[in-house]
């Protein structure tokens, strides 16, 4: 395995994008595209250089899979009233477990976003910026937990209200019911877009937690439908790629449940267990799509809105100039 050419971070040098036998040749494009552009391109980046990356998430996955087993052990104890407090203890246990894997995961795939961008000039590179800005990423993602949190309860309030109003004036309380759950479920979707987009806005500026989430909740509602069909077109492909992943696991279950293994009474702790280790593994192979299909928007809005490419060019002069000097 060899490193892929090194550029600078504003460089145009590099002919890969990735590193290793399997690079893509250098597809980045400096006019704005279409949502199925930048998708597709995030499944071509991955797939091309899946061999050199996906090792690099396998102790971040191995973490989250020891935590969720943890944690649907001690929930299927928890049901059976097997030893309220310990099971309870272990539940609180695997779930920290989780988060810290999912936050070490994501560090690693935003090290891939950083990267795929040119905003580092090696994924090592990559890796080592992402570490510095470990706590930023779990600032934004606190911050970002508390505003979903309140939305949501403006939203559920505003339901309760028009329930309140059903006896009184029928048609309005109907209206403002159907009028507060669409709301709730689109603030919810342009909220998760958005986070989204602040977080890969992490890894390519170097910038707090409040402006880094107020740059990806702007630049989200400049294009607001647009943003909302990247991430509903995003969610959709990484779904349909998951779905042969899980037809092994769907045909055992589906064997195991012709010959009565007992799933009438609910679906037992192995297959529960089975299920959440096989549920890690696949987002380990479709997660990082997800990322780099924001990482490319983000890109994207930067160059519809604010020049980027202008700026990059501005910037290989001056690094030129320097060089020059020097």
């Amino acid at each position: 395995m060899h490193r892929g050419a090194r550029y600078g971070l504003f460089g145009r040098e590099s002919a890969k994008i990735g590193i290793g036998e399997e690079a893509l040749p250098d597809e980045q494009n400096l006019n704005p595209q279409t949502i199925g552009d930048l998708v597709g391109r995030a499944v071509r980046v991955y797939r091309a250089n899946i061999r050199q990356w996906a090792p690099l998430l396998l102790w971040p996955t191995i973490t989250v899979l020891v935590g969720r087993v943890v944690y649907q052990t001690s929930a299927f104890s928890f049901q059976q009233n097997q030893s309220h407090l310990p099971s309870l203890g272990f539940l609180i246990s695997g779930l920290g477990i989780v988060m810290l894997g999912k936050w070490w995961l994501c560090l690693k795939l935003l090290a891939f976003v950083r990267f795929s961008n040119r905003f580092a000039g090696t994924l090592d590179d990559a890796m080592s910026y992402m570490r510095r800005r470990k706590w930023t990423l779990a600032g934004i993602a606190i911050l970002c937990l508390t505003i979903f949190s309140a939305v949501s309860v403006l939203w559920l309030l505003e339901i309760i209200a028009a329930a309140v109003l059903l006896k009184i004036a029928l048609a309005p309380a109907i209206f403002a019911m159907v009028f507060g759950f669409l709301g709730l479920v689109v603030s919810f979707a342009f909220m998760i877009f958005a986070f989204f987009l602040s977080i890969v806005a992490l890894a390519c500026e170097d910038s707090g937690v409040t402006t880094l989430l107020s740059r990806g909740f702007t630049l989200s509602s400049k294009s607001f439908w647009r943003t909302m069909w990247c991430g509903l077109i995003a969610a959709i492909t990484v779904n349909l790629l998951a779905t042969p992943l899980w037809l092994p696991l769907s045909i055992l279950g589906s064997l195991d449940a012709v010959r009565g293994a007992g799933m009438i009474q609910g679906l037992p702790l192995h297959w529960q267990v089975t299920v959440v280790a096989w549920e890690t593994l696949i987002e380990m192979i479709t997660q990082p799509i997800l990322l780099l299909a924001y990482g490319f928007y983000y890109y994207d809005l930067r160059l519809r809105y604010e020049g980027i490419d202008v700026l990059e060019s501005l910037e290989t002069i001056k690094l030129k100039q320097r060089a020059l000097l020097e």
